[in-house]
């Protein structure tokens, strides 16, 4: 009885690393980019070293550790030859900028060196550049956190993002400003974004407030000029630019006499500012939005 489990044993250890079951045909999918042909190298070359019965994963990682790009990898077996291997990604998702270089990294703040970044993706400035494996800036950090919080199709329409402790912005390539105020809430902020951008009242807006994501503003070309126009009527005394009382740095009342208001995104014309924050006007009028009163900008 002993000698019969021995011998199963041996024949199976024999049997599990023998010819009869070499892998022999690599299928890799999910790579892409510069550096795709050379992981699928890789992969190949360490799954030819294995069989379908005992496929060691570590050794398949330990091949591509080399390229950060790659972030797991899943094995399956087709016998007696057969191996696929599904890569998944760490894509690049902004571009960290500083003294003398230029480095794609990733979501996490995994730095892709030796990837060439695809064209269009965001800028983030950083006063230096990791010499690790990820970002160590804190501000860096953040604008990574705020720009992965985005939908992937808003993402793609940005072209810089900056964040100090109280203030985040992101630079569209429309050449629309967003201001976020401080970062937290990036998701509800960027739900605001898309709604604001959905209604076609906001196609030309110049900037976008989504300090108060309930309550998002749009700023339209023309507005701020108009706001000055009616401060300086008001202080006059000029009756005839005169906006109903409200709160300081409201300026709803100045847009709806251009014709041309801000607007939320549930299409409440002309309430919310048309001054762009950084004018000191609030996000929108009456709601106790930052900057509502105190003219404060995000």
């Amino acid at each position: 009885m002993l000698t019969s489990a021995l011998s199963l044993a041996l024949g199976w250890l024999w049997l599990r690393d023998s010819f009869l079951v070499s892998v022999d045909d690599v299928s890799v999918r999910g790579l892409s980019g510069s550096q795709a042909p050379a992981i699928r190298d890789a992969l190949i070359g360490a799954a030819r070293g294995m069989t379908t019965l005992h496929v060691r994963r570590g050794a398949v990682l330990s091949a591509v550790s080399g390229f950060p790009i790659v972030r797991d990898v899943r094995l399956s077996t087709s016998f007696p030859h057969g191996l696929r291997i599904d890569v998944i990604e760490r894509p690049p998702i902004a571009v960290l900028s500083g003294p003398g270089a230029r480095l794609p990294v990733a979501a996490d703040g995994r730095v892709l060196r030796g990837l060439d970044p695809p064209a269009g993706l965001p800028t983030i400035t950083a006063r230096l550049l990791p010499a690790g494996t990820t970002v160590t800036d804190r501000r860096a950090r953040a604008a990574l956190a705020l720009l992965a919080a985005a939908p992937a199709a808003l993402r793609r329409a940005v072209t810089r993002v900056s964040v100090t402790p109280n203030r985040a912005v992101a630079v569209l390539r429309s050449r629309t400003t967003v201001y976020f105020g401080t970062p937290d809430r990036p998701h509800a902020k960027w739900a605001a974004v898309a709604r604001v951008m959905a209604d076609a009242t906001s196609t030309e807006a110049t900037y976008l407030d989504v300090r108060l994501p309930e309550r998002p503003a749009a700023g339209v070309p023309g507005a701020q000029a108009l706001f000055e126009r009616a401060q300086a009527a008001l202080q006059a005394g000029d009756g005839g630019l005169s906006a109903p009382a409200t709160a300081a740095g409201d300026t709803s009342a100045s847009t709806r006499a251009d014709g041309a208001s801000a607007t939320t995104a549930s299409g409440d014309s002309g309430a919310t500012s048309g001054a762009s924050p950084d004018a000191g006007a609030g996000a929108s009028a009456g709601s106790g939005a930052p900057g509502t009163g105190g003219g404060s900008s995000p």
